[in-house]
C-alpha cells in the first residue's frame, strides 16, 4: 500500500510540476495532512479543533497522543533503517546493529544473563530482591547512576569546569526517566502484587513474597516518583549556584558536611571535589524534596527503591522472556519490543547512535538550513526587542545580549561523524557480547574513556528515545532538540519556508524565547543567578503585559505568544536571504495559511497526553491579526477578540 502511495505522489507530483504550486513530494504529503481538518468546526470558533481532531484519528491507529509523540513513533519506526544506512558510513554502528537485532529476537540470545545484572547492582552496592545493608547513601547512588552509568532515574547530573577559576559547576537536575518512571508504575499498579511476584519468580525459587511488604513499595515508589516529578514541573523554580561550603546557608537542614562526602562518593571525581567546587541546581527545591523523602522513609528503604527500579526496567535485557512482565501481555510485548529496543539500544551507544543519525537522516543542506533559520529566528527576536518602547535601554541591553547568546544543539560535531574516531570510542566493546553485556560495556567504556569536550557535548544532546523533544536549558542558554524532530511533519527536506517556520521553526522559537521567560530572566547573560535582567521600571511593564493573557484565562503570554510573533515575522522575512520554496501547495493552501494549520498541527495533543511541550494553540492565534485575515475571523469572535494578547509590539 505505501509503495502505491509513494508511485501515485511521483506520478502527481509530475503533472503538476508547471503549476505555481509546490509540487515534491514532501509538499504533496503534508497538503494531504493539512486537508485532514474537521471542515464541521468553524476555524474562527476553536482552530485546535479544526486542526487537531482528524489528524490524531488518523496516525498510528488512533494510539498516538500528540503530535510530538508521532515523531518518536516514527523514529521507533524507522530506527532499524537509520542504524543500517548509517552504517554503511560508519562501519562502527554494527555493534549498536548487534544489539538492537538481538533485542529483537532476530539473534541468537546467550540465555538469561540475570547474574550479570545481579553483579552490576552489587557493584552499585544495591541488591534484590534482599536490601543491600551497605552504608553507601541512596544520593550517592543515584548520582553514581546518573554521571558513570548514564541512567538519570532520580537526578539528571553534569560537571562544568569553569576555565577562568578552575573550580568545577556539578549540575543536578530532576532525572530525565522521573516521568516516564512514573507513567509507567501508573499503569501496572493496578496489579502490583501480580507484577512483582513476575520479577520475583525469575530471581528467586521461593515462591512466597510478604504482601504487606510489597503494598508499602507500591506506596514508597508513588510517593518517590510523585515528589520528584512535582519539582519536575514546576511552574516556579527556584535555580541556585553555590559552592558547597555555602551549602549550609543555602539549603534548609542541610550541611556541606554531609552533603559533599554524598556529591563526593557519588561522582568519584578526580581530583576529589572540594568545598570550593560550586553546585548548580535547576531548582533548590529538588534537594529540598529528596531530603524530605530521606526523613520519611529512611535511606535503605530508598536504596531497596533503586534496586527495585534497576530490576523493572533493565530485567528484559538480561531475561528476555521478562518481556511479558514487562509489558503485561505477550502481545502487548511484540507490539512495544522494537520502541522497549530502540530506547535502549540509543541510550547505551548514544554518541554512536546519533552520528549515524546525522550521517543517515540531516544531509549537510539541511544541517545548514536549519542552523541558518535559527539564526534568523535569533536576528528577528532581537529586532522585535529593540523595538519595543515599553524596555528601557538598560534593559534591552541586557536581554538583547542574552539572546544573542544563545546556542542551538541538535546533532554532534563533525569530530564525531568519523569511523575511526567512533570505532577508538567504543573499541572495548565486544563483537560477541550478550545483550545485557552489551548493555554494561558500552557504558562502563562512556565512564572510563578520557572524554573530550566535544564527546561530553555530544553525551549532553537531547536522545530521541525520550519524549522531551525540544527543551531550552536555563543554565548553558543552549536550546536542545532531539534528531528525531526533523521529521514529517515537523520537517521537510524538500518543503516550503511556511512548512518550515510553522513546524520545526516554531518548535525551535518556542524555546529560543525561554530565555525571557519568568525563570529566564533569572539568569544574566554571564550565566550567574539574579533577581531580574530587567530594570525595576521595566520588570513591572514585564508583568503588566501578561495581565492580558490572565483576562482571557490563561497564566502567562510565554512561550506561545512571543514565539509565534517571532516566527511568523522571521517567515515573512524569508523570503530575503534563505533558498527555500515560497510556494502555495494548492489553491485551497495558500503560504499564510500553510503556517497557521501547520503551526497549529505542531501542538497537536490528546486530553490524556502527557505531552511535555503543552502549547494551547487557540491561546496563540487569538492574538494574531494576520491569522484572523487569513480565515476572515469577524472581530468578537472567539478566535478574534478584541482584545489582543502582545508581547513585542509597542
Amino acid at each position: 500500500m505505501f509503495a502505491i502511495v509513494a508511485v501515485s505522489i511521483t506520478i502527481l507530483a509530475h503533472f503538476m510540476k508547471d503549476a505555481k504550486f509546490c509540487n515534491t513530494a514532501d509538499c504533496i504529503h503534508h497538503a494531504s495532512l493539512l486537508r485532514r481538518i474537521n471542515s464541521a468546526i468553524d476555524p474562527c470558533d476553536d482552530f485546535s479543533a479544526f486542526v487537531c481532531s482528524g489528524f490524531l484519528q488518523a496516525r498510528f491507529g488512533g494510539h498516538v497522543k500528540s503530535t510530538i509523540e508521532a515523531l518518536r513513533f516514527k523514529w521507533y519506526e524507522e530506527f532499524g533503517k537509520t542504524l543500517r544506512v548509517g552504517t554503511t558510513k560508519i562501519p562502527a554502528g554494527r555493534k549498536a546493529i548487534a544489539m538492537y537485532e538481538m533485542c529483537r529476537g532476530r539473534r541468537p540470545v546467550h540465555g538469561s544473563q540475570l547474574p550479570l545484572l545481579r553483579a552490576f547492582l552489587q557493584d552499585l552496592r544495591l541488591a534484590w530482591p534482599k536490601a543491600s545493608n551497605t552504608t553507601l547513601r541512596a544520593f550517592s547512588v543515584a548520582l553514581s547512576l546518573a554521571f558513570r552509568w548514564q541512567v538519570p532515574f532520580w537526578f539528571a547530573i553534569s560537571v562544568l569546569e569553569d576555565s577562568s577559576s578552575g573550580r568545577r559547576r556539578v549540575v543536578v537536575r530532576p532525572g530525565t526517566y522521573v516521568p516516564i518512571l512514573l507513567n509507567y508504575h501508573r499503569r501496572v499498579v493496578s496489579d502490583y502484587l501480580l507484577y512483582y511476584k513476575s520479577y520475583y519468580a525469575a530471581y528467586t525459587a521461593d515462591s512466597d513474597v510478604n504482601e504487606a511488604a510489597v503494598d508499602e513499595l507500591r506506596v514508597l515508589e508513588h510517593t518517590v516518583l510523585s515528589k520528584l516529578n512535582s519539582v519536575s514541573k514546576s511552574l516556579s523554580p527556584t535555580p541556585s549556584v553555590f559552592s558547597f561550603r555555602e551549602v549550609d546557608r543555602r539549603v534548609p537542614n542541610a550541611s556541606t558536611a554531609f552533603w559533599l562526602p554524598l556529591f563526593d562518593k557519588g561522582l568519584n571525581l578526580q581530583p576529589r571535589l572540594t568545598p570550593d567546587d560550586e553546585v548548580v541546581l535547576s531548582d533548590i527545591g529538588l534537594l529540598e524534596a529528596f531530603n524530605s523523602l530521606v526523613v520519611m522513609y529512611g535511606d535503605q528503604n530508598l536504596k531497596a527503591l533503586l534496586a527495585w527500579q534497576l530490576v523493572q526496567f533493565y530485567s528484559p535485557l538480561a531475561e528476555i522472556s521478562l518481556m511479558t512482565a514487562r509489558f503485561g501481555s505477550k502481545q502487548k510485548a511484540e507490539i512495544f519490543r522494537p520502541a522497549y529496543c530502540a530506547h535502549h539500544v540509543e541510550a547505551s551507544f548514544k554518541v554512536l547512535v546519533l552520528s549515524l543519525a546525522t550521517i543517515s537522516r540531516i544531509t549537510v543542506k539541511d544541517r545548514h538550513l536549519i542552523t541558518t533559520a535559527f539564526i534568523n529566528l535569533v536576528s528577528t527576536a532581537l529586532s522585535k526587542v529593540n523595538a519595543s518602547r515599553w524596555m528601557d535601554n538598560e534593559s534591552k541591553a541586557q536581554v538583547t545580549q542574552k539572546l544573542a547568546l544563545v546556542g542551538m544543539q541538535m546533532w554532534p560535531p563533525e569530530s564525531l561523524l568519523r569511523d575511526d574516531v567512533l570505532e577508538e570510542t567504543y573499541s572495548d566493546v565486544s563483537e560477541n557480547a550478550s545483550l545485557f553485556e552489551y548493555w554494561v560495556t558500552s557504558r562502563s567504556t562512556t565512564s572510563q574513556m578520557n572524554q573530550t569536550q566535544n564527546y561530553r557535548d555530544a553525551l549532553g544532546l537531547p536522545g530521541s528515545n525520550f519524549p522531551l523533544y525540544f527543551s531550552y536549558d536555563y543554565l548553558l542558554n543552549n536550546v536542545k532538540i532531539a534528531l528525531g524532530a526533523a521529521t514529517p511533519p515537523a520537517y521537510y527536506h524538500d518543503g516550503t519556508a511556511a512548512m518550515f517556520y510553522g513546524g520545526l521553526g516554531f518548535l525551535m522559537a518556542l524555546q529560543l524565547l525561554r530565555s525571557i521567560d519568568g525563570e529566564g530572566l533569572k539568569w544574566a547573560p554571564n550565566k550567574s543567578i539574579v533577581h531580574s535582567i530587567l530594570s525595576e521600571s521595566t520588570a513591572l511593564s514585564y508583568r503588566t503585559r501578561q495581565v492580558c493573557s490572565e483576562l482571557n484565562g490563561t497564566k502567562s503570554l510565554f512561550p506561545e505568544i512571543p514565539a509565534l510573533q517571532t516566527t511568523f515575522s522571521a517567515f515573512k522575512a524569508s523570503r530575503l536571504h534563505d533558498n527555500m520554496e515560497h510556494l502555495p501547495l494548492g489553491s485551497d493552501l495558500p503560504e499564510d495559511k500553510v503556517f497557521f494549520l501547520t503551526l497549529c498541527l505542531m501542538t497537536c495533543a490528546r486530553m490524556d497526553s502527557t505531552e511535555p511541550l503543552a502549547v494551547d494553540c487557540n491561546k496563540m492565534v487569538q492574538s494574531s491579526e494576520a491569522f484572523a485575515q487569513v480565515y476572515g475571523c469577524g472581530k468578537g469572535t472567539k478566535m478574534n477578540p478584541v482584545e489582543k494578547c502582545s508581547f513585542f509590539e509597542v
